[in-house]
């Protein structure tokens, strides 16, 4: 027996949804809610922590992202689904005397149009990349959900991204009713894509840390926010140095700036699944990487590695560049905390001591040290020479001021002479990244 699952428009509170119990085979429609906010902080929370032990799947801040290997495989199906259009890793094994296998696929090729009709450009790498990350999560989270003949449920906490919310629809219209919680606010999209979920809105709103769960823990990684106490300045009687010219005064010692690469990241560069290259990025905002275009340039997807973290991030998500400047921004779903940009409260000068991080020749955040030895003028583009070693794969790597502070962005080198390297100054920086980062 063949159906479709539409979706219910109508109000629902958090508590009705919770206790909704209905068999697949008796399933009319379901639900898609954004609920926004809340009445009640205590009663808010309480449910939540009540739906945790109920028979509901809940998931914090983000999904599960792919591993390299696992972005491969699913790559792969991909393909072989696109060729065929019938096997998309997952199956629901006859749960009940419907036909969810048929339907998913369709809703699965009806998910891809819509992601395509709602960009401007669009691309078969974008399209890809979209498709193999949706057949990812469905062989992750459909086997989870649909145990059995009951209709599912989800409820996703906190923040969420464009995808995440296309993964939701995709359920809502296979079968599982779909709530989404923000205490603070809605999800940024196009008035088309909000359209396909009911918004219900409270009174209050605010940011409200939301309780971690238990059982669910394990399916799906929390957000840990780390709140990391500030420095004292150990350097208060040191309140000039010209050498340094570091305008806050704050001279940090070279071990202090060695901890700056847990901010400095290793972009490997994928042309569809095979690695051409890598090279270096800046964490200049919460999710934003800046990096030269020359890095990016080629490459359908990057993988993201980030310092003491052993997961791998994919992007294809290039946010904007500038070929003259060669200077280019990415996004990533994870949250990095940035380094400072440099805003030339006083110019930097001849002979000012820098420190360079990088991953030269892939020795990931390599750190070392130097000094400006310059400042050229090449294809009309503001330079800053130094003498901190680089080497290929440093590029888009972080050129810093003793405190710390983003004075430019590693992009070459002359291979016939010793230590004349070159960054993209700051001074080219800060209008790129403007609207992205305060300055």
């Amino acid at each position: 027996m063949n159906i479709n699952f539409d979706i219910n428009k109508n109000e629902i509170s958090l508590k009705d949804f919770i206790d909704i119990n209905v068999n697949l085979a008796d399933l009319k429609y379901t639900y898609f809610i954004r609920n926004i906010g809340y009445n009640n902080k205590y009663e808010y929370l309480k449910l939540i922590e009540n739906s945790y032990s109920g028979r509901c799947l809940t998931i914090k801040n983000s999904l599960y992202q792919p591993s390299y290997e696992e972005s491969v495989k699913f790559s792969n199906i991909y393909d072989n689904f696109t060729a065929n259009n019938t096997n998309i890793g997952f199956s629901f094994n006859n749960i009940i005397n419907i036909d969810l296998d048929a339907l998913l696929i369709k809703n699965y090729n009806e998910l891809i149009e819509i992601f395509k009709s709602s960009k401007k450009f669009t691309s078969e790498s974008i399209i890809k990349n979209f498709g193999s990350k949706i057949i990812f999560w469905i062989n992750k989270y459909f086997p989870l959900l649909f145990k059995d003949s009951v209709a599912p449920k989800l409820i996703y906490c906190g923040n969420i991204k464009e995808q995440e919310y296309l993964f939701l629809y995709l359920l809502a219209k296979t079968g599982c009713n779909i709530l989404y919680i923000n205490p603070e606010k809605d999800i940024q999209l196009d008035k088309k894509l909000l359209e396909l979920s009911y918004v219900k809105e409270y009174s209050f709103k605010s940011k409200i840390e939301i309780p971690d769960f238990v059982e669910n823990k394990k399916i799906a990684p929390v957000t840990n926010k780390i709140k990391i106490p500030p420095r004292p300045n150990r350097n208060q009687n040191n309140t000039t140095n010209n050498t340094n010219n570091n305008t806050n005064n704050n001279i940090l010692e070279y071990e202090e700036l060695a901890k700056k690469a847990s901010s400095v990241v290793m972009i490997n560069v994928f042309e569809n699944s095979e690695r051409i290259k890598t090279g270096s990025g800046v964490v200049i905002a919460p999710n934003y990487i800046v990096t030269n275009f020359h890095v990016i340039n080629g490459g359908t997807s990057y993988s993201i590695n980030i310092e003491n973290d052993s997961k791998i991030y994919f992007t294809s998500e290039i946010v904007k560049y500038n070929k003259n400047l060669d200077l280019a921004l990415i996004k990533i779903d994870k949250t990095i905390t940035p380094i400072k940009l440099y805003t030339g409260q006083k110019d930097i000068v001849r002979g000012q001591k820098v420190v360079a991080i990088g991953s030269p020749l892939g020795l990931f955040n390599s750190v070392s040290d130097g000094i400006i030895a310059g400042f050229r003028e090449i294809n009309n583009v503001a330079m800053i020479q130094f003498t901190a070693p680089i080497s290929h794969g440093s590029s888009g790597g972080a050129l810093l001021n003793m405190s710390g502070e983003l004075i430019g962005i590693s992009t070459s080198g002359f291979d016939d002479g010793q230590n004349i390297n070159f960054a993209v100054s700051y001074k080219s920086i800060i209008p790129f990244v403007r609207g992205f980062v305060k300055v």
